[in-house]
């Protein structure tokens, strides 16, 4: 097995067999347009919307325009990182369709990222790993905003969750899963291998390792 973080990040996406290609929105079935043509999403409602606004008087570079936001639905997200006794975070190597620049559509992730549709599994399928730490006592949340200029009104729950050594010894590591030191994280993010949940996460983890001196 690779020690670096990087030879383990490019097995894994040497093994991703994620594929996307380019469809109609008109033929993205669930997806669709309302009948009164005022969002786009699920006909059961679920996971997320596009809705269009109209932006006025805005102290900007102009005062107004048009333009779709997407509107999460069922509640915030949750984006948790597993930090170990000696402060190394459990990350994953975590295939998305939008990753087209990256091998394998992969990049590292938190230890979980899930919408609250799929920890209620409303897509019929499996349930996050490492869902059942986000209903732990234990977890630092912080809620954030997400971008407003592509998001409307939604926000994300940032969780860390410190484990003693007897715990780290108990888990059971899916095979897209990784205890990175901070130092590697670091170099992660400075290599721009990070998905922008775990950016965000870097942040919250900074400010508790600040905070806790």
């Amino acid at each position: 097995m690779n020690d670096t973080w990087r030879a383990w990040l490019a097995e894994q996406r040497a093994v991703s067999t994620m594929t996307v290609e380019r469809k109609s929105l008109q033929f993205l079935s669930p997806w669709g347009m309302s009948r009164d043509g005022m969002e786009y999403g699920r006909l059961d409602r679920r996971f997320f919307r596009y809705i269009g606004v109209l932006i006025k008087k805005a102290a900007r570079e102009v005062t107004g325009w048009n333009q779709p936001l997407t509107e999460e639905l069922g509640g915030d997200g949750a984006v948790l990182l597993l930090i170990g006794p000696g402060d190394e975070v459990l990350l994953s190597a975590k295939a998305e369709p939008g990753n087209i620049h990256a091998p394998g559509m992969m990049y590292l992730a938190t230890t979980l990222q899930a919408s609250w549709e799929n920890i209620e599994k409303a897509h019929g399928g499996k349930a996050p790993p490492s869902v059942t730490f986000a209903t732990d006592p234990r977890v630092l949340w912080v809620r954030g905003p997400k971008d407003g200029g592509r998001y409307y009104g939604n926000f994300n729950r940032l969780g860390l969750l410190h484990l003693d050594a007897e715990e780290v010894q108990r888990l059971c590591l899916e095979p897209n899963q990784r205890w990175f030191s901070l130092y590697e994280l670091a170099e992660a993010y400075m290599d721009g291998e990070c998905n922008s949940h775990l950016r965000e996460a870097y942040g919250h983890l900074h400010a508790d390792l600040l905070l806790r001196g």
